[in-house]
């Protein structure tokens, strides 16, 4: 009997593993073929070392997924189960980790005031001092156009939902929307104070200079589709949209405007409903800044006193803080679906540092040093965690690395 259920288990094994490199990609794996990995996951308790090595080895070649149906592994009781429970996430997070750089792009004479990466990340665009905007193709590793401001500065950058054109929002309160094919301006707009956007939509978020109103407004004609109003006792600090375009985060603090601190400082929730309708929430997080959402709008990441504060958004949940430490974390970003936190940080001795977290234990899983960067102060992944650019601020150099197992 017992032979027969070893043949079994042996069986599964191997047709399991010939069939995750066939069908792995898809996201419906898992679910259509539950019974079969339960039962890997029953042969991670094995005393049999050769028995839990297969089925660990099985199960790594399901990836992220894997990490998911895992996510209660702290919980478990067994203690072989739990050892290769953390066996396995690590090793899937180390390979979701592992980035090798393409580009090393040093802008001069001018300094980069802001960049942008398209969502599919083929595109970088960067803005200076001076007004200029220029467009890298990441694919090809070069440049692809550039476009010149009336005004001194570009403060923002986000591209159209095709990343066909690219808006920039200019320190004269400006929004001007460009062909990246013919490098020609398609459309312009004044009297703007603030501006956010997510890639891949085709609206954006904005805020008029003469109100502390906030507006949804159409990518294609820059018309204004709904407004939220804030309170007259509130200041706006910063707005954050989610990239499912289904919730804001907005921090304000309150006046006076000569005793800004943390300590009145607040992020305040927006729900967006399918008809681009504006929904305040209740929920308020007190002496903290919004910093970013994952990209499935789950997770809110608030940056305070200490460092950052990763929220679950469903359930108003603290799931992981980062203290500064040796160096201020300058960005942040989420990637691998919400599994691994990446912080870029100036470092004790002033060169930038990017550590990549895991998000349910709190630790640190890989380290990238010696970028000679100075302070890390940007950061943008793209939204499939392929493309991952830096910039340093202080000597205009951005730096982009592409993931090895892509």
């Amino acid at each position: 009997m017992y032979k027969a259920i070893a043949f079994v288990l042996f069986f599964l094994l191997c047709s399991c593993s010939q069939q995750v490199n066939e069908q792995k990609e898809s996201c419906n794996y898992i679910e259509k073929n539950k019974d079969e990995i339960h039962l890997l996951i029953t042969l991670l308790s094995s005393e049999t070392w050769s028995e839990r090595n297969k089925a660990e080895t099985t199960l790594i070649e399901l990836g992220l997924d894997i990490v998911t149906l895992l996510r209660d592994w702290k919980s478990f009781s067994d203690p072989n189960l739990k050892q290769s429970c953390e066996k396995i996430i690590k090793k899937v997070l180390l390979a979701e980790s592992d980035y090798a750089q393409m580009d090393k792009l040093e802008i001069k004479p001018e300094k980069i005031t802001c960049f942008a990466l398209s969502f599919d990340g083929q595109y970088l665009a960067y803005g200076d001092a001076a007004g200029n905007i220029n467009i890298w193709s990441v694919s090809e590793s070069k440049h692809v156009r550039s476009f010149k401001s009336k005004t001194s500065r570009i403060d923002y950058l986000f591209f159209g939902p095709e990343c066909g054109s690219i808006v920039s929002f200019d320190e004269a309160g400006e929004l001007k929307k460009w062909d990246i094919s013919k490098g020609s301006l398609l459309l312009e707009k004044e009297g703007f104070w603030y501006v956010c956007a997510a890639p891949g939509l085709n609206w954006f978020i904005a805020v008029s200079a003469n109100s502390e109103r906030i507006s949804i407004y159409d990518f294609d004609t820059f018309e204004s589709k709904d407004e939220l109003y804030i309170d007259n006792n509130e200041t706006l600090s910063r707005i954050i949209l989610s990239p499912d375009g289904r919730k804001l985060a907005i921090g304000v603090y309150k006046h006076p405007r000569n005793s800004i601190t943390w300590n009145n400082i607040y992020t305040k929730t927006v729900h967006i409903d399918k008809g681009l309708k504006l929904h305040l929430n209740e929920k308020v997080y007190d002496k903290s800044e919004p910093w970013f959402f994952s990209n499935d709008g789950e997770i809110l990441c608030l940056q305070n006193v200490f460092g950052l504060e990763l929220i679950n958004a469903l359930e108003n949940k603290s799931l992981m803080k980062v203290n500064h430490g040796l160096g201020l974390i300058f960005h942040a970003a989420l990637i691998a679906n919400n599994h691994i936190l990446i912080t870029a940080t100036g470092g004790y001795n002033g060169m930038g540092i990017m550590n990549f977290w895991n998000v349910s234990t709190g630790k640190i899983i890989r380290t990238l040093e010696d970028l000679e960067m100075v302070s890390i102060k940007g950061l943008a992944v793209s939204l499939e965690g392929k493309v991952l650019v830096a910039l340093s601020i202080e000597d205009s150099i951005i730096r982009i690395w592409q993931k090895i197992n892509n």
